[in-house]
């Protein structure tokens, strides 16, 4: 029978694989549910100079 790794390893590797992931999934939803224009990006490429300069950046 083959020598196995220890069992630390595993543990060790699960927490960080988990802890990665339900950060991860945390992050998405917080920045999903932020309350932002989602269209911002469009409306913005859409102005004119003008316009972009004088953006009201707190909408």
């Amino acid at each position: 029978m083959p020598q196995m790794a220890p069992l630390w390893w595993f543990s060790l590797f699960l927490f960080f694989s988990l802890s990665f992931l339900l950060m991860s999934t945390f992050t998405y939803y917080y920045f999903s549910k932020l309350p932002i224009n989602q269209n911002q990006h469009l409306t913005f490429s859409n102005m004119t100079l003008n316009q972009r300069t004088n953006f009201n950046w707190s909408l």
